[in-house]
């Protein structure tokens, strides 16, 4: 499993590479599918047993993806990325809080350029529950609309595990296991 994680690991960071180059470049017609199959090697990470024992590696990938975000403040793709990866990593930490903050502020964003992208609703509803007080409504909300515009049954079987994880957090506690 581990040579899987760290073959998917390396695909993510080259796509988010490849789309930042074209990005600078002024090509975002072309970045637009460069993103697209770097959040689908996200979700194929998403559904890995243990890619948090590759923390350092995620953390390097999240420095692109926030010069991604910036130069698509409009693309949901690139901020759902980073909701995976911080997601994946689970321990709740200055350094991830900050993070979510900023990806919260901008899958909102997200949500209203493009109101039936369903990986932006997943991304505020994964945010929101990470900066808001459990069970956050708003979480709650956005995963619900996330489970109803996705067309992938694994996202929204995500989405349905990350709401009932911020109710079982409300309940139990922090201490609770993101995986």
């Amino acid at each position: 499993m581990a040579i899987n994680e760290i073959v998917i690991i390396d695909k993510v960071k080259d796509l988010a590479a490849k789309s930042l180059e074209l990005l600078k470049g002024g090509k975002s017609d072309e970045a637009d599918s460069t993103l697209l199959n770097m959040k689908l090697a996200s979700i194929e990470l998403f559904k890995l047993s243990a890619p948090a024992l590759h923390a350092d590696k995620l953390r390097d990938i999240l420095s692109v993806i926030d010069e991604c975000i910036e130069f698509t403040p409009k693309s949901a793709a690139p901020l759902v990325v980073q909701a995976y990866i911080l997601y994946i990593l689970g321990d709740i930490k200055i350094y991830k809080m900050n993070n979510f903050r900023v990806a919260w502020i901008k899958s909102i964003k997200a949500t209203e350029y493009d109101p039936s992208d369903a990986d932006a609703w997943l991304a505020h509803g994964i945010c929101s529950q990470q900066v808001l007080p459990s069970p956050s409504s708003t979480g709650e909300e956005a995963l619900n609309k996330a489970i109803e515009l996705s067309k992938d049954e694994f996202i929204k079987s995500k989405a349905v595990k990350a709401y009932y994880r911020g109710r079982v957090a409300y309940t139990q506690g922090p201490s609770i296991d993101p995986a």
